[in-house]
């Protein structure tokens, strides 16, 4: 990524007019993750697209469809699968945001084991993702 970040950096500042440059840094310790880590988790979050990687290049067009550069990012039809667990007959969705966010601690502990009676009253995360908001 580094190619792109220094490309989209030169060009910014080559621009006649504002460049913003957000920068998103990854606090390995903080966040639960061991500091070798850093370049993986940031992988794994662009390909499930929690943070997706983009460039916004108003050179390209007058429309925000002309100038957002998505390339780079996994295709949404490449996000996903799904998968059976061996004690289960149901094929459950797999949900790589979902997935990634239980490889940091900050996200882990709102996660707990239940028990199967609980388990019967709640909503499915499959299902739950389905709602939409009236609009």
């Amino acid at each position: 990524m580094q190619a792109k970040l220094y490309k989209a950096m030169l060009d910014g500042l080559e621009y006649r007019g504002t460049a913003f440059f957000p920068g998103i840094h990854h606090l390995p310790p903080e966040r639960g993750v061991s500091d070798n880590m850093s370049a993986d988790q940031a992988k794994m979050v662009r390909d499930s697209r929690g943070m997706p990687e983009f460039v916004y290049n108003p050179r390209n067009g007058e429309t925000s469809q002309e100038a957002f550069d998505l390339n780079g990012n996994r295709a949404r039809t490449a996000i996903g699968g799904s998968t059976k667990f061996q004690d289960e007959r149901r094929r459950i969705q797999l949900h790589p945001f979902a997935h990634w966010a239980l490889t940091e601690g900050r996200f882990r502990k709102h996660v707990k084991s239940i028990k199967e009676e609980e388990a019967r009253e709640m909503i499915h995360f499959d299902d739950m993702l389905v709602f939409h908001h009236p609009g």
